[in-house]
């Protein structure tokens, strides 16, 4: 369920990127179907075009994320993109198969990000 609401997220004309994809968004109803909440930090893709990408962008609010969700590249100051909602995606893949949040073991930001941005994951 929730891979089916990114790709309606990343296929809409323009793409819409979440932001802020992590399992803590994402909710069961009553007919237990997953659904992605929080759509605080998402952001429709007026053109993918990295050369425009200043005037690409439409801010819905503000690039809030979750720190032990976000990419690389979003730690690394880029803005979140289609790609950095997929690496989420894929943590809540790996939340699904181990029962843990992603670092649960890390309580500082800073060793959450050195571990991210150096490849030392799970």
């Amino acid at each position: 369920d929730v891979l089916k609401g990114v790709e309606y997220l990343h296929t809409r004309q323009p793409p819409i990127c979440h932001g802020d994809l992590k399992s803590l968004n994402v909710l069961v109803n009553s007919s237990y179907h997953a659904v992605i909440t929080d759509f605080g930090s998402a952001r429709s893709k007026l053109n993918t075009n990295a050369e425009e990408k200043n005037a690409s962008e439409l801010t819905l609010t503000g690039p809030l994320y979750t720190l032990r969700w976000a990419a690389p590249e979003v730690l690394a100051g880029e803005e979140s993109d289609l790609p950095s909602d997929m690496w989420a995606v894929g943590w809540i893949c790996w939340e699904i198969v181990t029962g843990k949040m992603p670092f649960e073991e890390l309580h500082l930001e800073g060793p959450i990000v050195w571990h991210v941005v150096k490849g030392k994951l799970p």
